[in-house]
């Protein structure tokens, strides 16, 4: 008699199986297959569309003056309140702001957002709590795990958006320019409440507005970066998007600086004011004050030599195109064969590859398509 068939086991029970065959087995990491690729996909959820998601790190910085402090202040609310961050869509959820430095003034900026949304004492209050003292996130994890637990419990909603405002005065001890304290300080950030978004406003790197300061392992680190440019002539704040890790980049997002009575006297009886941010729009071109002059001012010594190997591989191949009769425009190179010629030929160090390439697509002269490297954007 021949054997029933048997169904075919399951990616699930087959793992079941091999961890109950083996005494003090470890759980797995979580895991998937092809197949279950055709039984539907549910997208990620977000808690600010394309620029705050579950777990993902978001980084705002920008020089000195240029308002990023402002615009976290703004998208924070907008997530405590579940209220569009401008024409963005965002979903109500709890939110930890840990303010490293200057807690009146977070004061008079959050009554400020308030006042300028019409909400008053009566109405439901954003869901956010701040502190009144900076975070230590390299020696002392476990006080901002303690500091979460307590803004549940003044808020009555779980935390799901951390904000320090700035990772400078929250990182503790450590040095920024080093590449494991920054991971380190990162590791800390997202343990405070696993599965929280974790938002970070930092300061643009000396002499390279183009990226954060301090460890690469920041920018590389990050989901989602948003560079803050202002424009003293047109007054406008530009949020820049400069990296989406899964999607398209965001279209810049535009700002004027308004300062706004919270109705609050100092001590002379004249009312105390904050800023608010109102949508703005695109400078006209020839006010661009806030970008550079040329798009390659103030690029870094390995950032320049960098692009002056693509531009001189470039060149060869749209020569080489030509000869053969085909398209010269259609030019790109495989971002494995720049990175072999500028290693090869000592023009940067290989750990410094990347991170060149991120400050050159920050700055809009390359764009990344596939496995190719396309100069684009150059003044």
């Amino acid at each position: 008699m021949s054997a029933a068939p048997t169904r075919a086991e399951t990616d699930a029970e087959r793992t079941a199986r091999l961890r109950l065959a083996t005494p003090g087995a470890i759980d797995p990491l979580p895991l998937f297959t092809t197949a279950a690729l055709w039984k539907g996909y549910t997208a990620p959820g977000y808690i600010a569309k394309r620029i705050v998601e579950p777990r993902a790190l978001t980084t705002i910085f920008g020089d000195q003056g240029t308002y990023k402090s402002a615009v976290a202040v703004a998208l924070a609310c907008s997530i405590g309140s579940g209220r569009p961050f401008y024409e963005i869509k965002t979903r109500k959820a709890g939110v930890l702001y840990v303010a490293g430095e200057g807690c009146g003034g977070m004061r008079k900026r959050l009554r400020a957002y308030m006042i300028g949304q019409g909400l008053s004492a009566a109405d439901p209050q954003p869901a956010i709590a701040v502190t009144e003292a900076p975070a230590d996130l390299i020696g002392n994890a476990d006080q901002l795990r303690a500091t979460v637990r307590q803004a549940e419990k003044e808020i009555e909603l779980a935390v799901e958006a951390i904000f320090f405002d700035t990772l400078a005065a929250n990182f503790g001890s450590g040095e920024e320019n080093s590449a494991s304290d920054m991971a380190l300080a990162i590791a800390n950030a997202r343990s405070a409440s696993p599965g929280a978004a974790i938002v970070v406003v930092h300061h643009s790197g000396l002499g390279d507005g183009s990226r954060e300061r301090g460890s690469s392992a920041l920018p590389f680190g990050s989901d989602f970066r948003f560079r803050t440019v202002y424009n003293k002539a047109a007054r406008t704040i530009e949020l820049r998007n400069v990296k989406a890790k899964d999607d398209e980049l965001l279209s810049s997002l535009f700002f004027t600086p308004r300062r706004l009575g919270v109705e609050w006297l100092d001590s002379d009886g004249e009312e105390l004011t904050a800023v608010v941010l109102d949508r703005g729009e695109e400078p006209p071109e020839g006010t661009q004050e806030g970008r550079p002059r040329t798009a390659t001012a103030g690029l870094g010594s390995n950032q320049e030599s960098l692009l002056k190997a693509l531009r001189r591989l470039y060149k060869m191949q749209r020569t080489a195109l030509t000869r053969e009769g085909r398209d010269p425009e259609t030019a790109k190179i495989l971002l494995d064969r720049l990175r072999n010629v500028v290693v090869d030929e000592k023009l940067l160090p290989a750990k410094r590859f990347s991170e060149a390439i991120d400050a050159l697509l920050g700055r809009g002269l390359i764009r990344v398509e596939g496995a190719h490297v396309l100069l684009s954007g150059e003044d």
